[in-house]
C-alpha cells in the first residue's frame, strides 16, 4: 500500500471519527438540554473543535518537540484542574447560603458516567506505558509516559468531581459543575420553548473567548421555586 494511499486513509477515518463525535455530542446534548440549546452550543464549540483536532493530529507528527510540547500540556492541565478543584470551597462560600439544593442534573449524571468511563481509558493507559517502561527502558520516554498517566488520571478525576457536583441556587448566585455563576453577571435568563425544564443564561463572559450562555437542565419539581428566585435576583430580564 502506498503512502498516498496510507495518507487518504487516515484522513478519511479522521473525518469519519469526527462527525461520529460530533453527532454523537449532538444526540446526547439534544437529550439533556434540547435541541434549540444544543445546536447553539455545538455553533459556539464547533470552531474549537476543529482546532484542538488539527493540534492534535499535528503534535505526533513533529517527533521530540511534539512529544514535550504533549508532556508539558498535559502537566498545565494536571496542575489547572487540581487548582480549579481545591479552589471550589472558596468559590462556594463565596456563593453565599444556600437558597435551593436541586440535586445532580442531568448533565452532571451523564458526565459521572462518562468519568466511569475514563478511568477505564486510564486503567489501560496506565497498564500500556508502565509495561513500555518495564520492559523497554531505555527506548522508552518515561518523562512523557509518567505526564501521559497523571494527565489520563486527572481527566477522569476531573469528570467524576463534576459529575458528583449539585445544582445549587444560594445567596449569591448559582453553583453548577464547580462553577459559580453571580447574579451581577447574570443579563438574562428564559426557558427553552422546545424543552421547558432547560433554562438559558445569558451572562458575562469572564474571557471574551468564553461562551455568554450556559444550559442548564432543571429537575421539574424545582422549576417553579427557581423561576422564583431568579424572577427575584433578575428582575423583568427573563423571556
Amino acid at each position: 500500500m502506498s503512502e498516498s494511499m496510507i495518507l487518504a486513509l487516515v484522513a478519511i477515518g479522521t473525518v469519519l471519527l469526527a462527525a461520529a463525535i460530533l453527532s454523537m455530542s449532538y444526540f446526547v446534548g439534544s437529550k439533556l438540554v434540547g435541541p434549540e440549546a444544543t445546536q447553539r452550543n455545538l455553533r459556539y464549540f464547533l470552531p474549537w473543535f476543529g482546532l484542538v483536532w488539527a493540534i492534535a493530529l499535528i503534535i505526533p507528527t513533529v517527533g521530540q518537540w511534539g512529544n514535550f510540547s504533549w508532556s508539558v500540556f498535559a502537566l498545565l492541565y494536571v496542575v489547572g484542574v487540581i487548582a480549579w478543584l481545591l479552589s471550589w470551597p472558596l468559590r462556594e462560600k463565596a456563593a453565599g447560603h444556600l437558597l435551593l439544593n436541586a440535586g445532580r442534573s442531568k448533565q452532571s449524571k451523564f458526565i459521572f458516567w462518562v468519568g466511569l468511563f475514563e478511568v477505564g481509558v486510564a486503567a489501560v493507559i496506565t497498564w500500556v506505558s508502565v509495561t513500555m517502561l518495564l520492559t523497554f527502558p531505555e527506548e522508552t520516554n518515561s518523562f512523557s509516559k509518567i505526564t501521559q498517566i497523571l494527565f489520563w488520571w486527572t481527566v477522569a478525576a476531573f469528570f467524576l468531581a463534576v459529575g458528583l457536583n449539585k445544582l445549587q441556587v444560594r445567596e449569591n448566585g448559582i453553583c453548577f459543575m464547580y462553577t459559580f455563576i453571580s447574579w451581577s453577571r447574570m443579563k438574562s435568563y428564559r426557558w427553552e420553548a422546545s424543552t421547558p425544564t432547560t433554562l438559558t443564561i445569558r451572562m458575562k463572559p469572564f474571557l471574551p473567548i468564553l461562551p455568554g450562555y450556559v444550559s442548564i437542565h432543571i429537575p421539574n419539581r424545582y422549576r417553579d421555586e427557581v423561576e422564583r428566585i431568579f424572577e427575584t435576583h433578575i428582575p423583568q430580564q427573563s423571556s
